[in-house]
Order: C-alpha cells, then structure tokens, then sequence
C-alpha cells in the first residue's frame, strides 16, 4: 500500500512539474515573442524620393544664339527608318486590322510638324524634303534651300522604351500580429533573429516589385543652318510617365521556433470603419484603348514635341 501510495506522489510531482514548465513557457512565448508557433502580418511599401524629373538636355551654339529669332521656315528632316503605324493604332485607340492607306513615318513626323507650327514657325513638309533629295538626287542641304527653308530640324530618333522606377527610394516594411486566418493585430516587439527571417521573406516579394518598370519616350533632335551647314542646335531627352504609386506587397507568414515561412493562407482584407453616405464615380465616353502602352506612348510623345518645339 505505502508502494502505491509513493508511485501515486511521484506521478502528482511530474504533472506539477510539467504544469509548471508549460506555464513558465508561455510566459516566456509571450514575453519575447520568439521560440513558440505564432502568425505574424508583413507588410512592405515602395516610396520614392520626391524629385522631379530631369529636364531635356539642349545645347545651343553661339550662331544659333545670334540666328534662332530671326529663322522662320524650318524643312523636317525624318529618321531613315520608322515604324509603320496607323495613326489609331499609334494613340492605342485600336488595334491593327488592316490600314487602307499609310505613309512612313507619317503619324510621328505630323505629330512634329504641328508642334513646330503651333510655335509660329513656317514648316516645309517632311515628305516634300524628301521628294526632293530623291527627284534631284540631292543632299538635305542643297534640297532644303531649293525649297527656301532656312533651317533643317532633323530628327535623329524617336524611341518608346521604359525606365527603373528609381534610384533613389527606400522600403518601407511593417511588422503585425496575426492569426492563422490572416487577420492583422497589433504590432509585436521581436528580437533580430526574428527580424531577419521577416526581412528574408519580404525581400522575395520586393525583389517582384521591383521589377515593375515606367514608360517612356525619347527624341533626339538637331537643328542645321541651311546657308551653312552647320549644326546650331542639339536636344535630347527621355520622359517617363510619373512614378508608379501604392507600390506595396504584404506576407502572412507562420514561425515556429527561430525559423518563419509562408503560412497556408494569404493575409486577410483589412475591413475598413469609415462610414459613407453616398459614391461618385466618374464615366468615360471614349472607352478604354484597346493597347493602354502605346496610349502612354503617345501621351508622352506629344509632351515631348511640346517641351522640344
């Protein structure tokens, strides 16, 4: 009997040793946030340095400073070679079918011409420059001053392309508290073991992010004296659209000791406590272009001939 008692006793003893060390261990998890299975709620945000785009890089000589107010009649020299567009299809409005009739290079050289007329300036045709030089087999020169332009504007290229979203930027990440259906909670306090399994986590999701690219328009130009041949004046510049904005990834991830991966669930939606009384959207007659890229392009082409003309 006094066996059974002892045995009765020693096993009392282990379970109120385990009680304690299970109890000791959740003080312990809640106290540091490490070394215990817990869900966490990573967020990270792109955000861009506030500076303002390069302008356009011109430069000028002394014979254009001295001639460019008195030049009036400028020919339209175009590239030797372009990209057969229909002007739809340039803007993005439609998609290719098939183009009754087109010229080469003619959308982007009109584009030009226009930007130069709006300036004042008396504009020979980029197609009546070229008749020339291949009816008299002459040079852009001797064809312009048959034609009495006094200056050729020579479009070197027009180029559509896209940029980085820049150097200069940082990203912003946030730390939560979650649940294994991915709702977020308070921020928690972790220790740096902790820290780098979130940054090493994040990064993956930045690292796509980053990727993302804006686009852009570049022209390169020079302006020639007809009389001499000499070039007076050179422009060059690259625009990209404006820097993509709420550039943000988030994570819902699951530690368990000292090593953290992606949970099973994704982060829940945040629901949002603002009362409303009413909505107003906004409606586009014109619809949506059915290729939004070349519609940037275009956009930005125009602020080019613009910035340039």
């Amino acid at each position: 009997m006094g066996h059974l008692l002892n045995q009765y006793n020693e096993k009392e003893g282990h379970n109120m040793e385990n009680n304690i060390i299970r109890r000791t261990g959740l003080l312990v998890c809640i106290t540091l946030l490490t070394a215990c299975s817990k869900y966490y709620a990573l967020t990270t945000e792109y955000v861009s340095a506030d500076i303002t785009e390069a302008p356009a890089e011109i430069v000028t000589t002394p014979a254009y400073n001295k001639m460019y107010v008195k030049l009036k009649i400028i020919a339209v020299q175009a590239p030797d070679k372009c990209i057969n567009e229909t002007s739809a299809e340039k803007s993005g409005k439609a998609e290719r079918k098939a183009a009754v009739v087109t010229t080469q290079c003619g959308v982007e050289m009109a584009e030009i011409e226009r930007g130069l007329v709006r300036q004042g300036y008396q504009v020979l045709s980029w197609k009546e420059l070229a008749q020339a030089q291949k009816k008299y087999s002459q040079s852009p020169k001797d064809a312009a001053e048959k034609l009495g332009a006094e200056a050729i504007f020579l479009i070197n290229s027009t180029e559509r392309g896209k940029v980085h979203q820049g150097e200069n930027a940082r990203w912003e990440r946030r730390f939560y508290n979650s649940n294994s259906d991915g709702l977020r909670k308070a921020p928690p306090l972790v220790n740096e073991t902790r820290k780098s399994q979130f940054l090493r986590l994040l990064r993956s999701t930045e690292g796509k992010l980053a990727e993302r690219k804006r686009l852009s328009t570049t022209v390169n130009a020079t302006v020639f004296l007809v009389s001499t041949g000499r070039a007076i004046w050179f422009y060059d510049w690259t625009h990209a659209e404006e820097e993509l904005k709420n550039v943000k990834g988030s994570r819902h991830v699951f530690c368990e000791e000292e090593y953290c991966q992606r949970a099973a669930k994704h982060l829940a939606r945040q629901k949002s406590s603002k009362l409303s009384s009413g909505d107003t959207s906004a409606v586009s007659t014109q619809g949506r272009p059915a290729d939004v890229i070349k519609a940037i392009h275009t956009r930005l082409m125009k602020e080019v001939i613009i910035d340039m003309a």
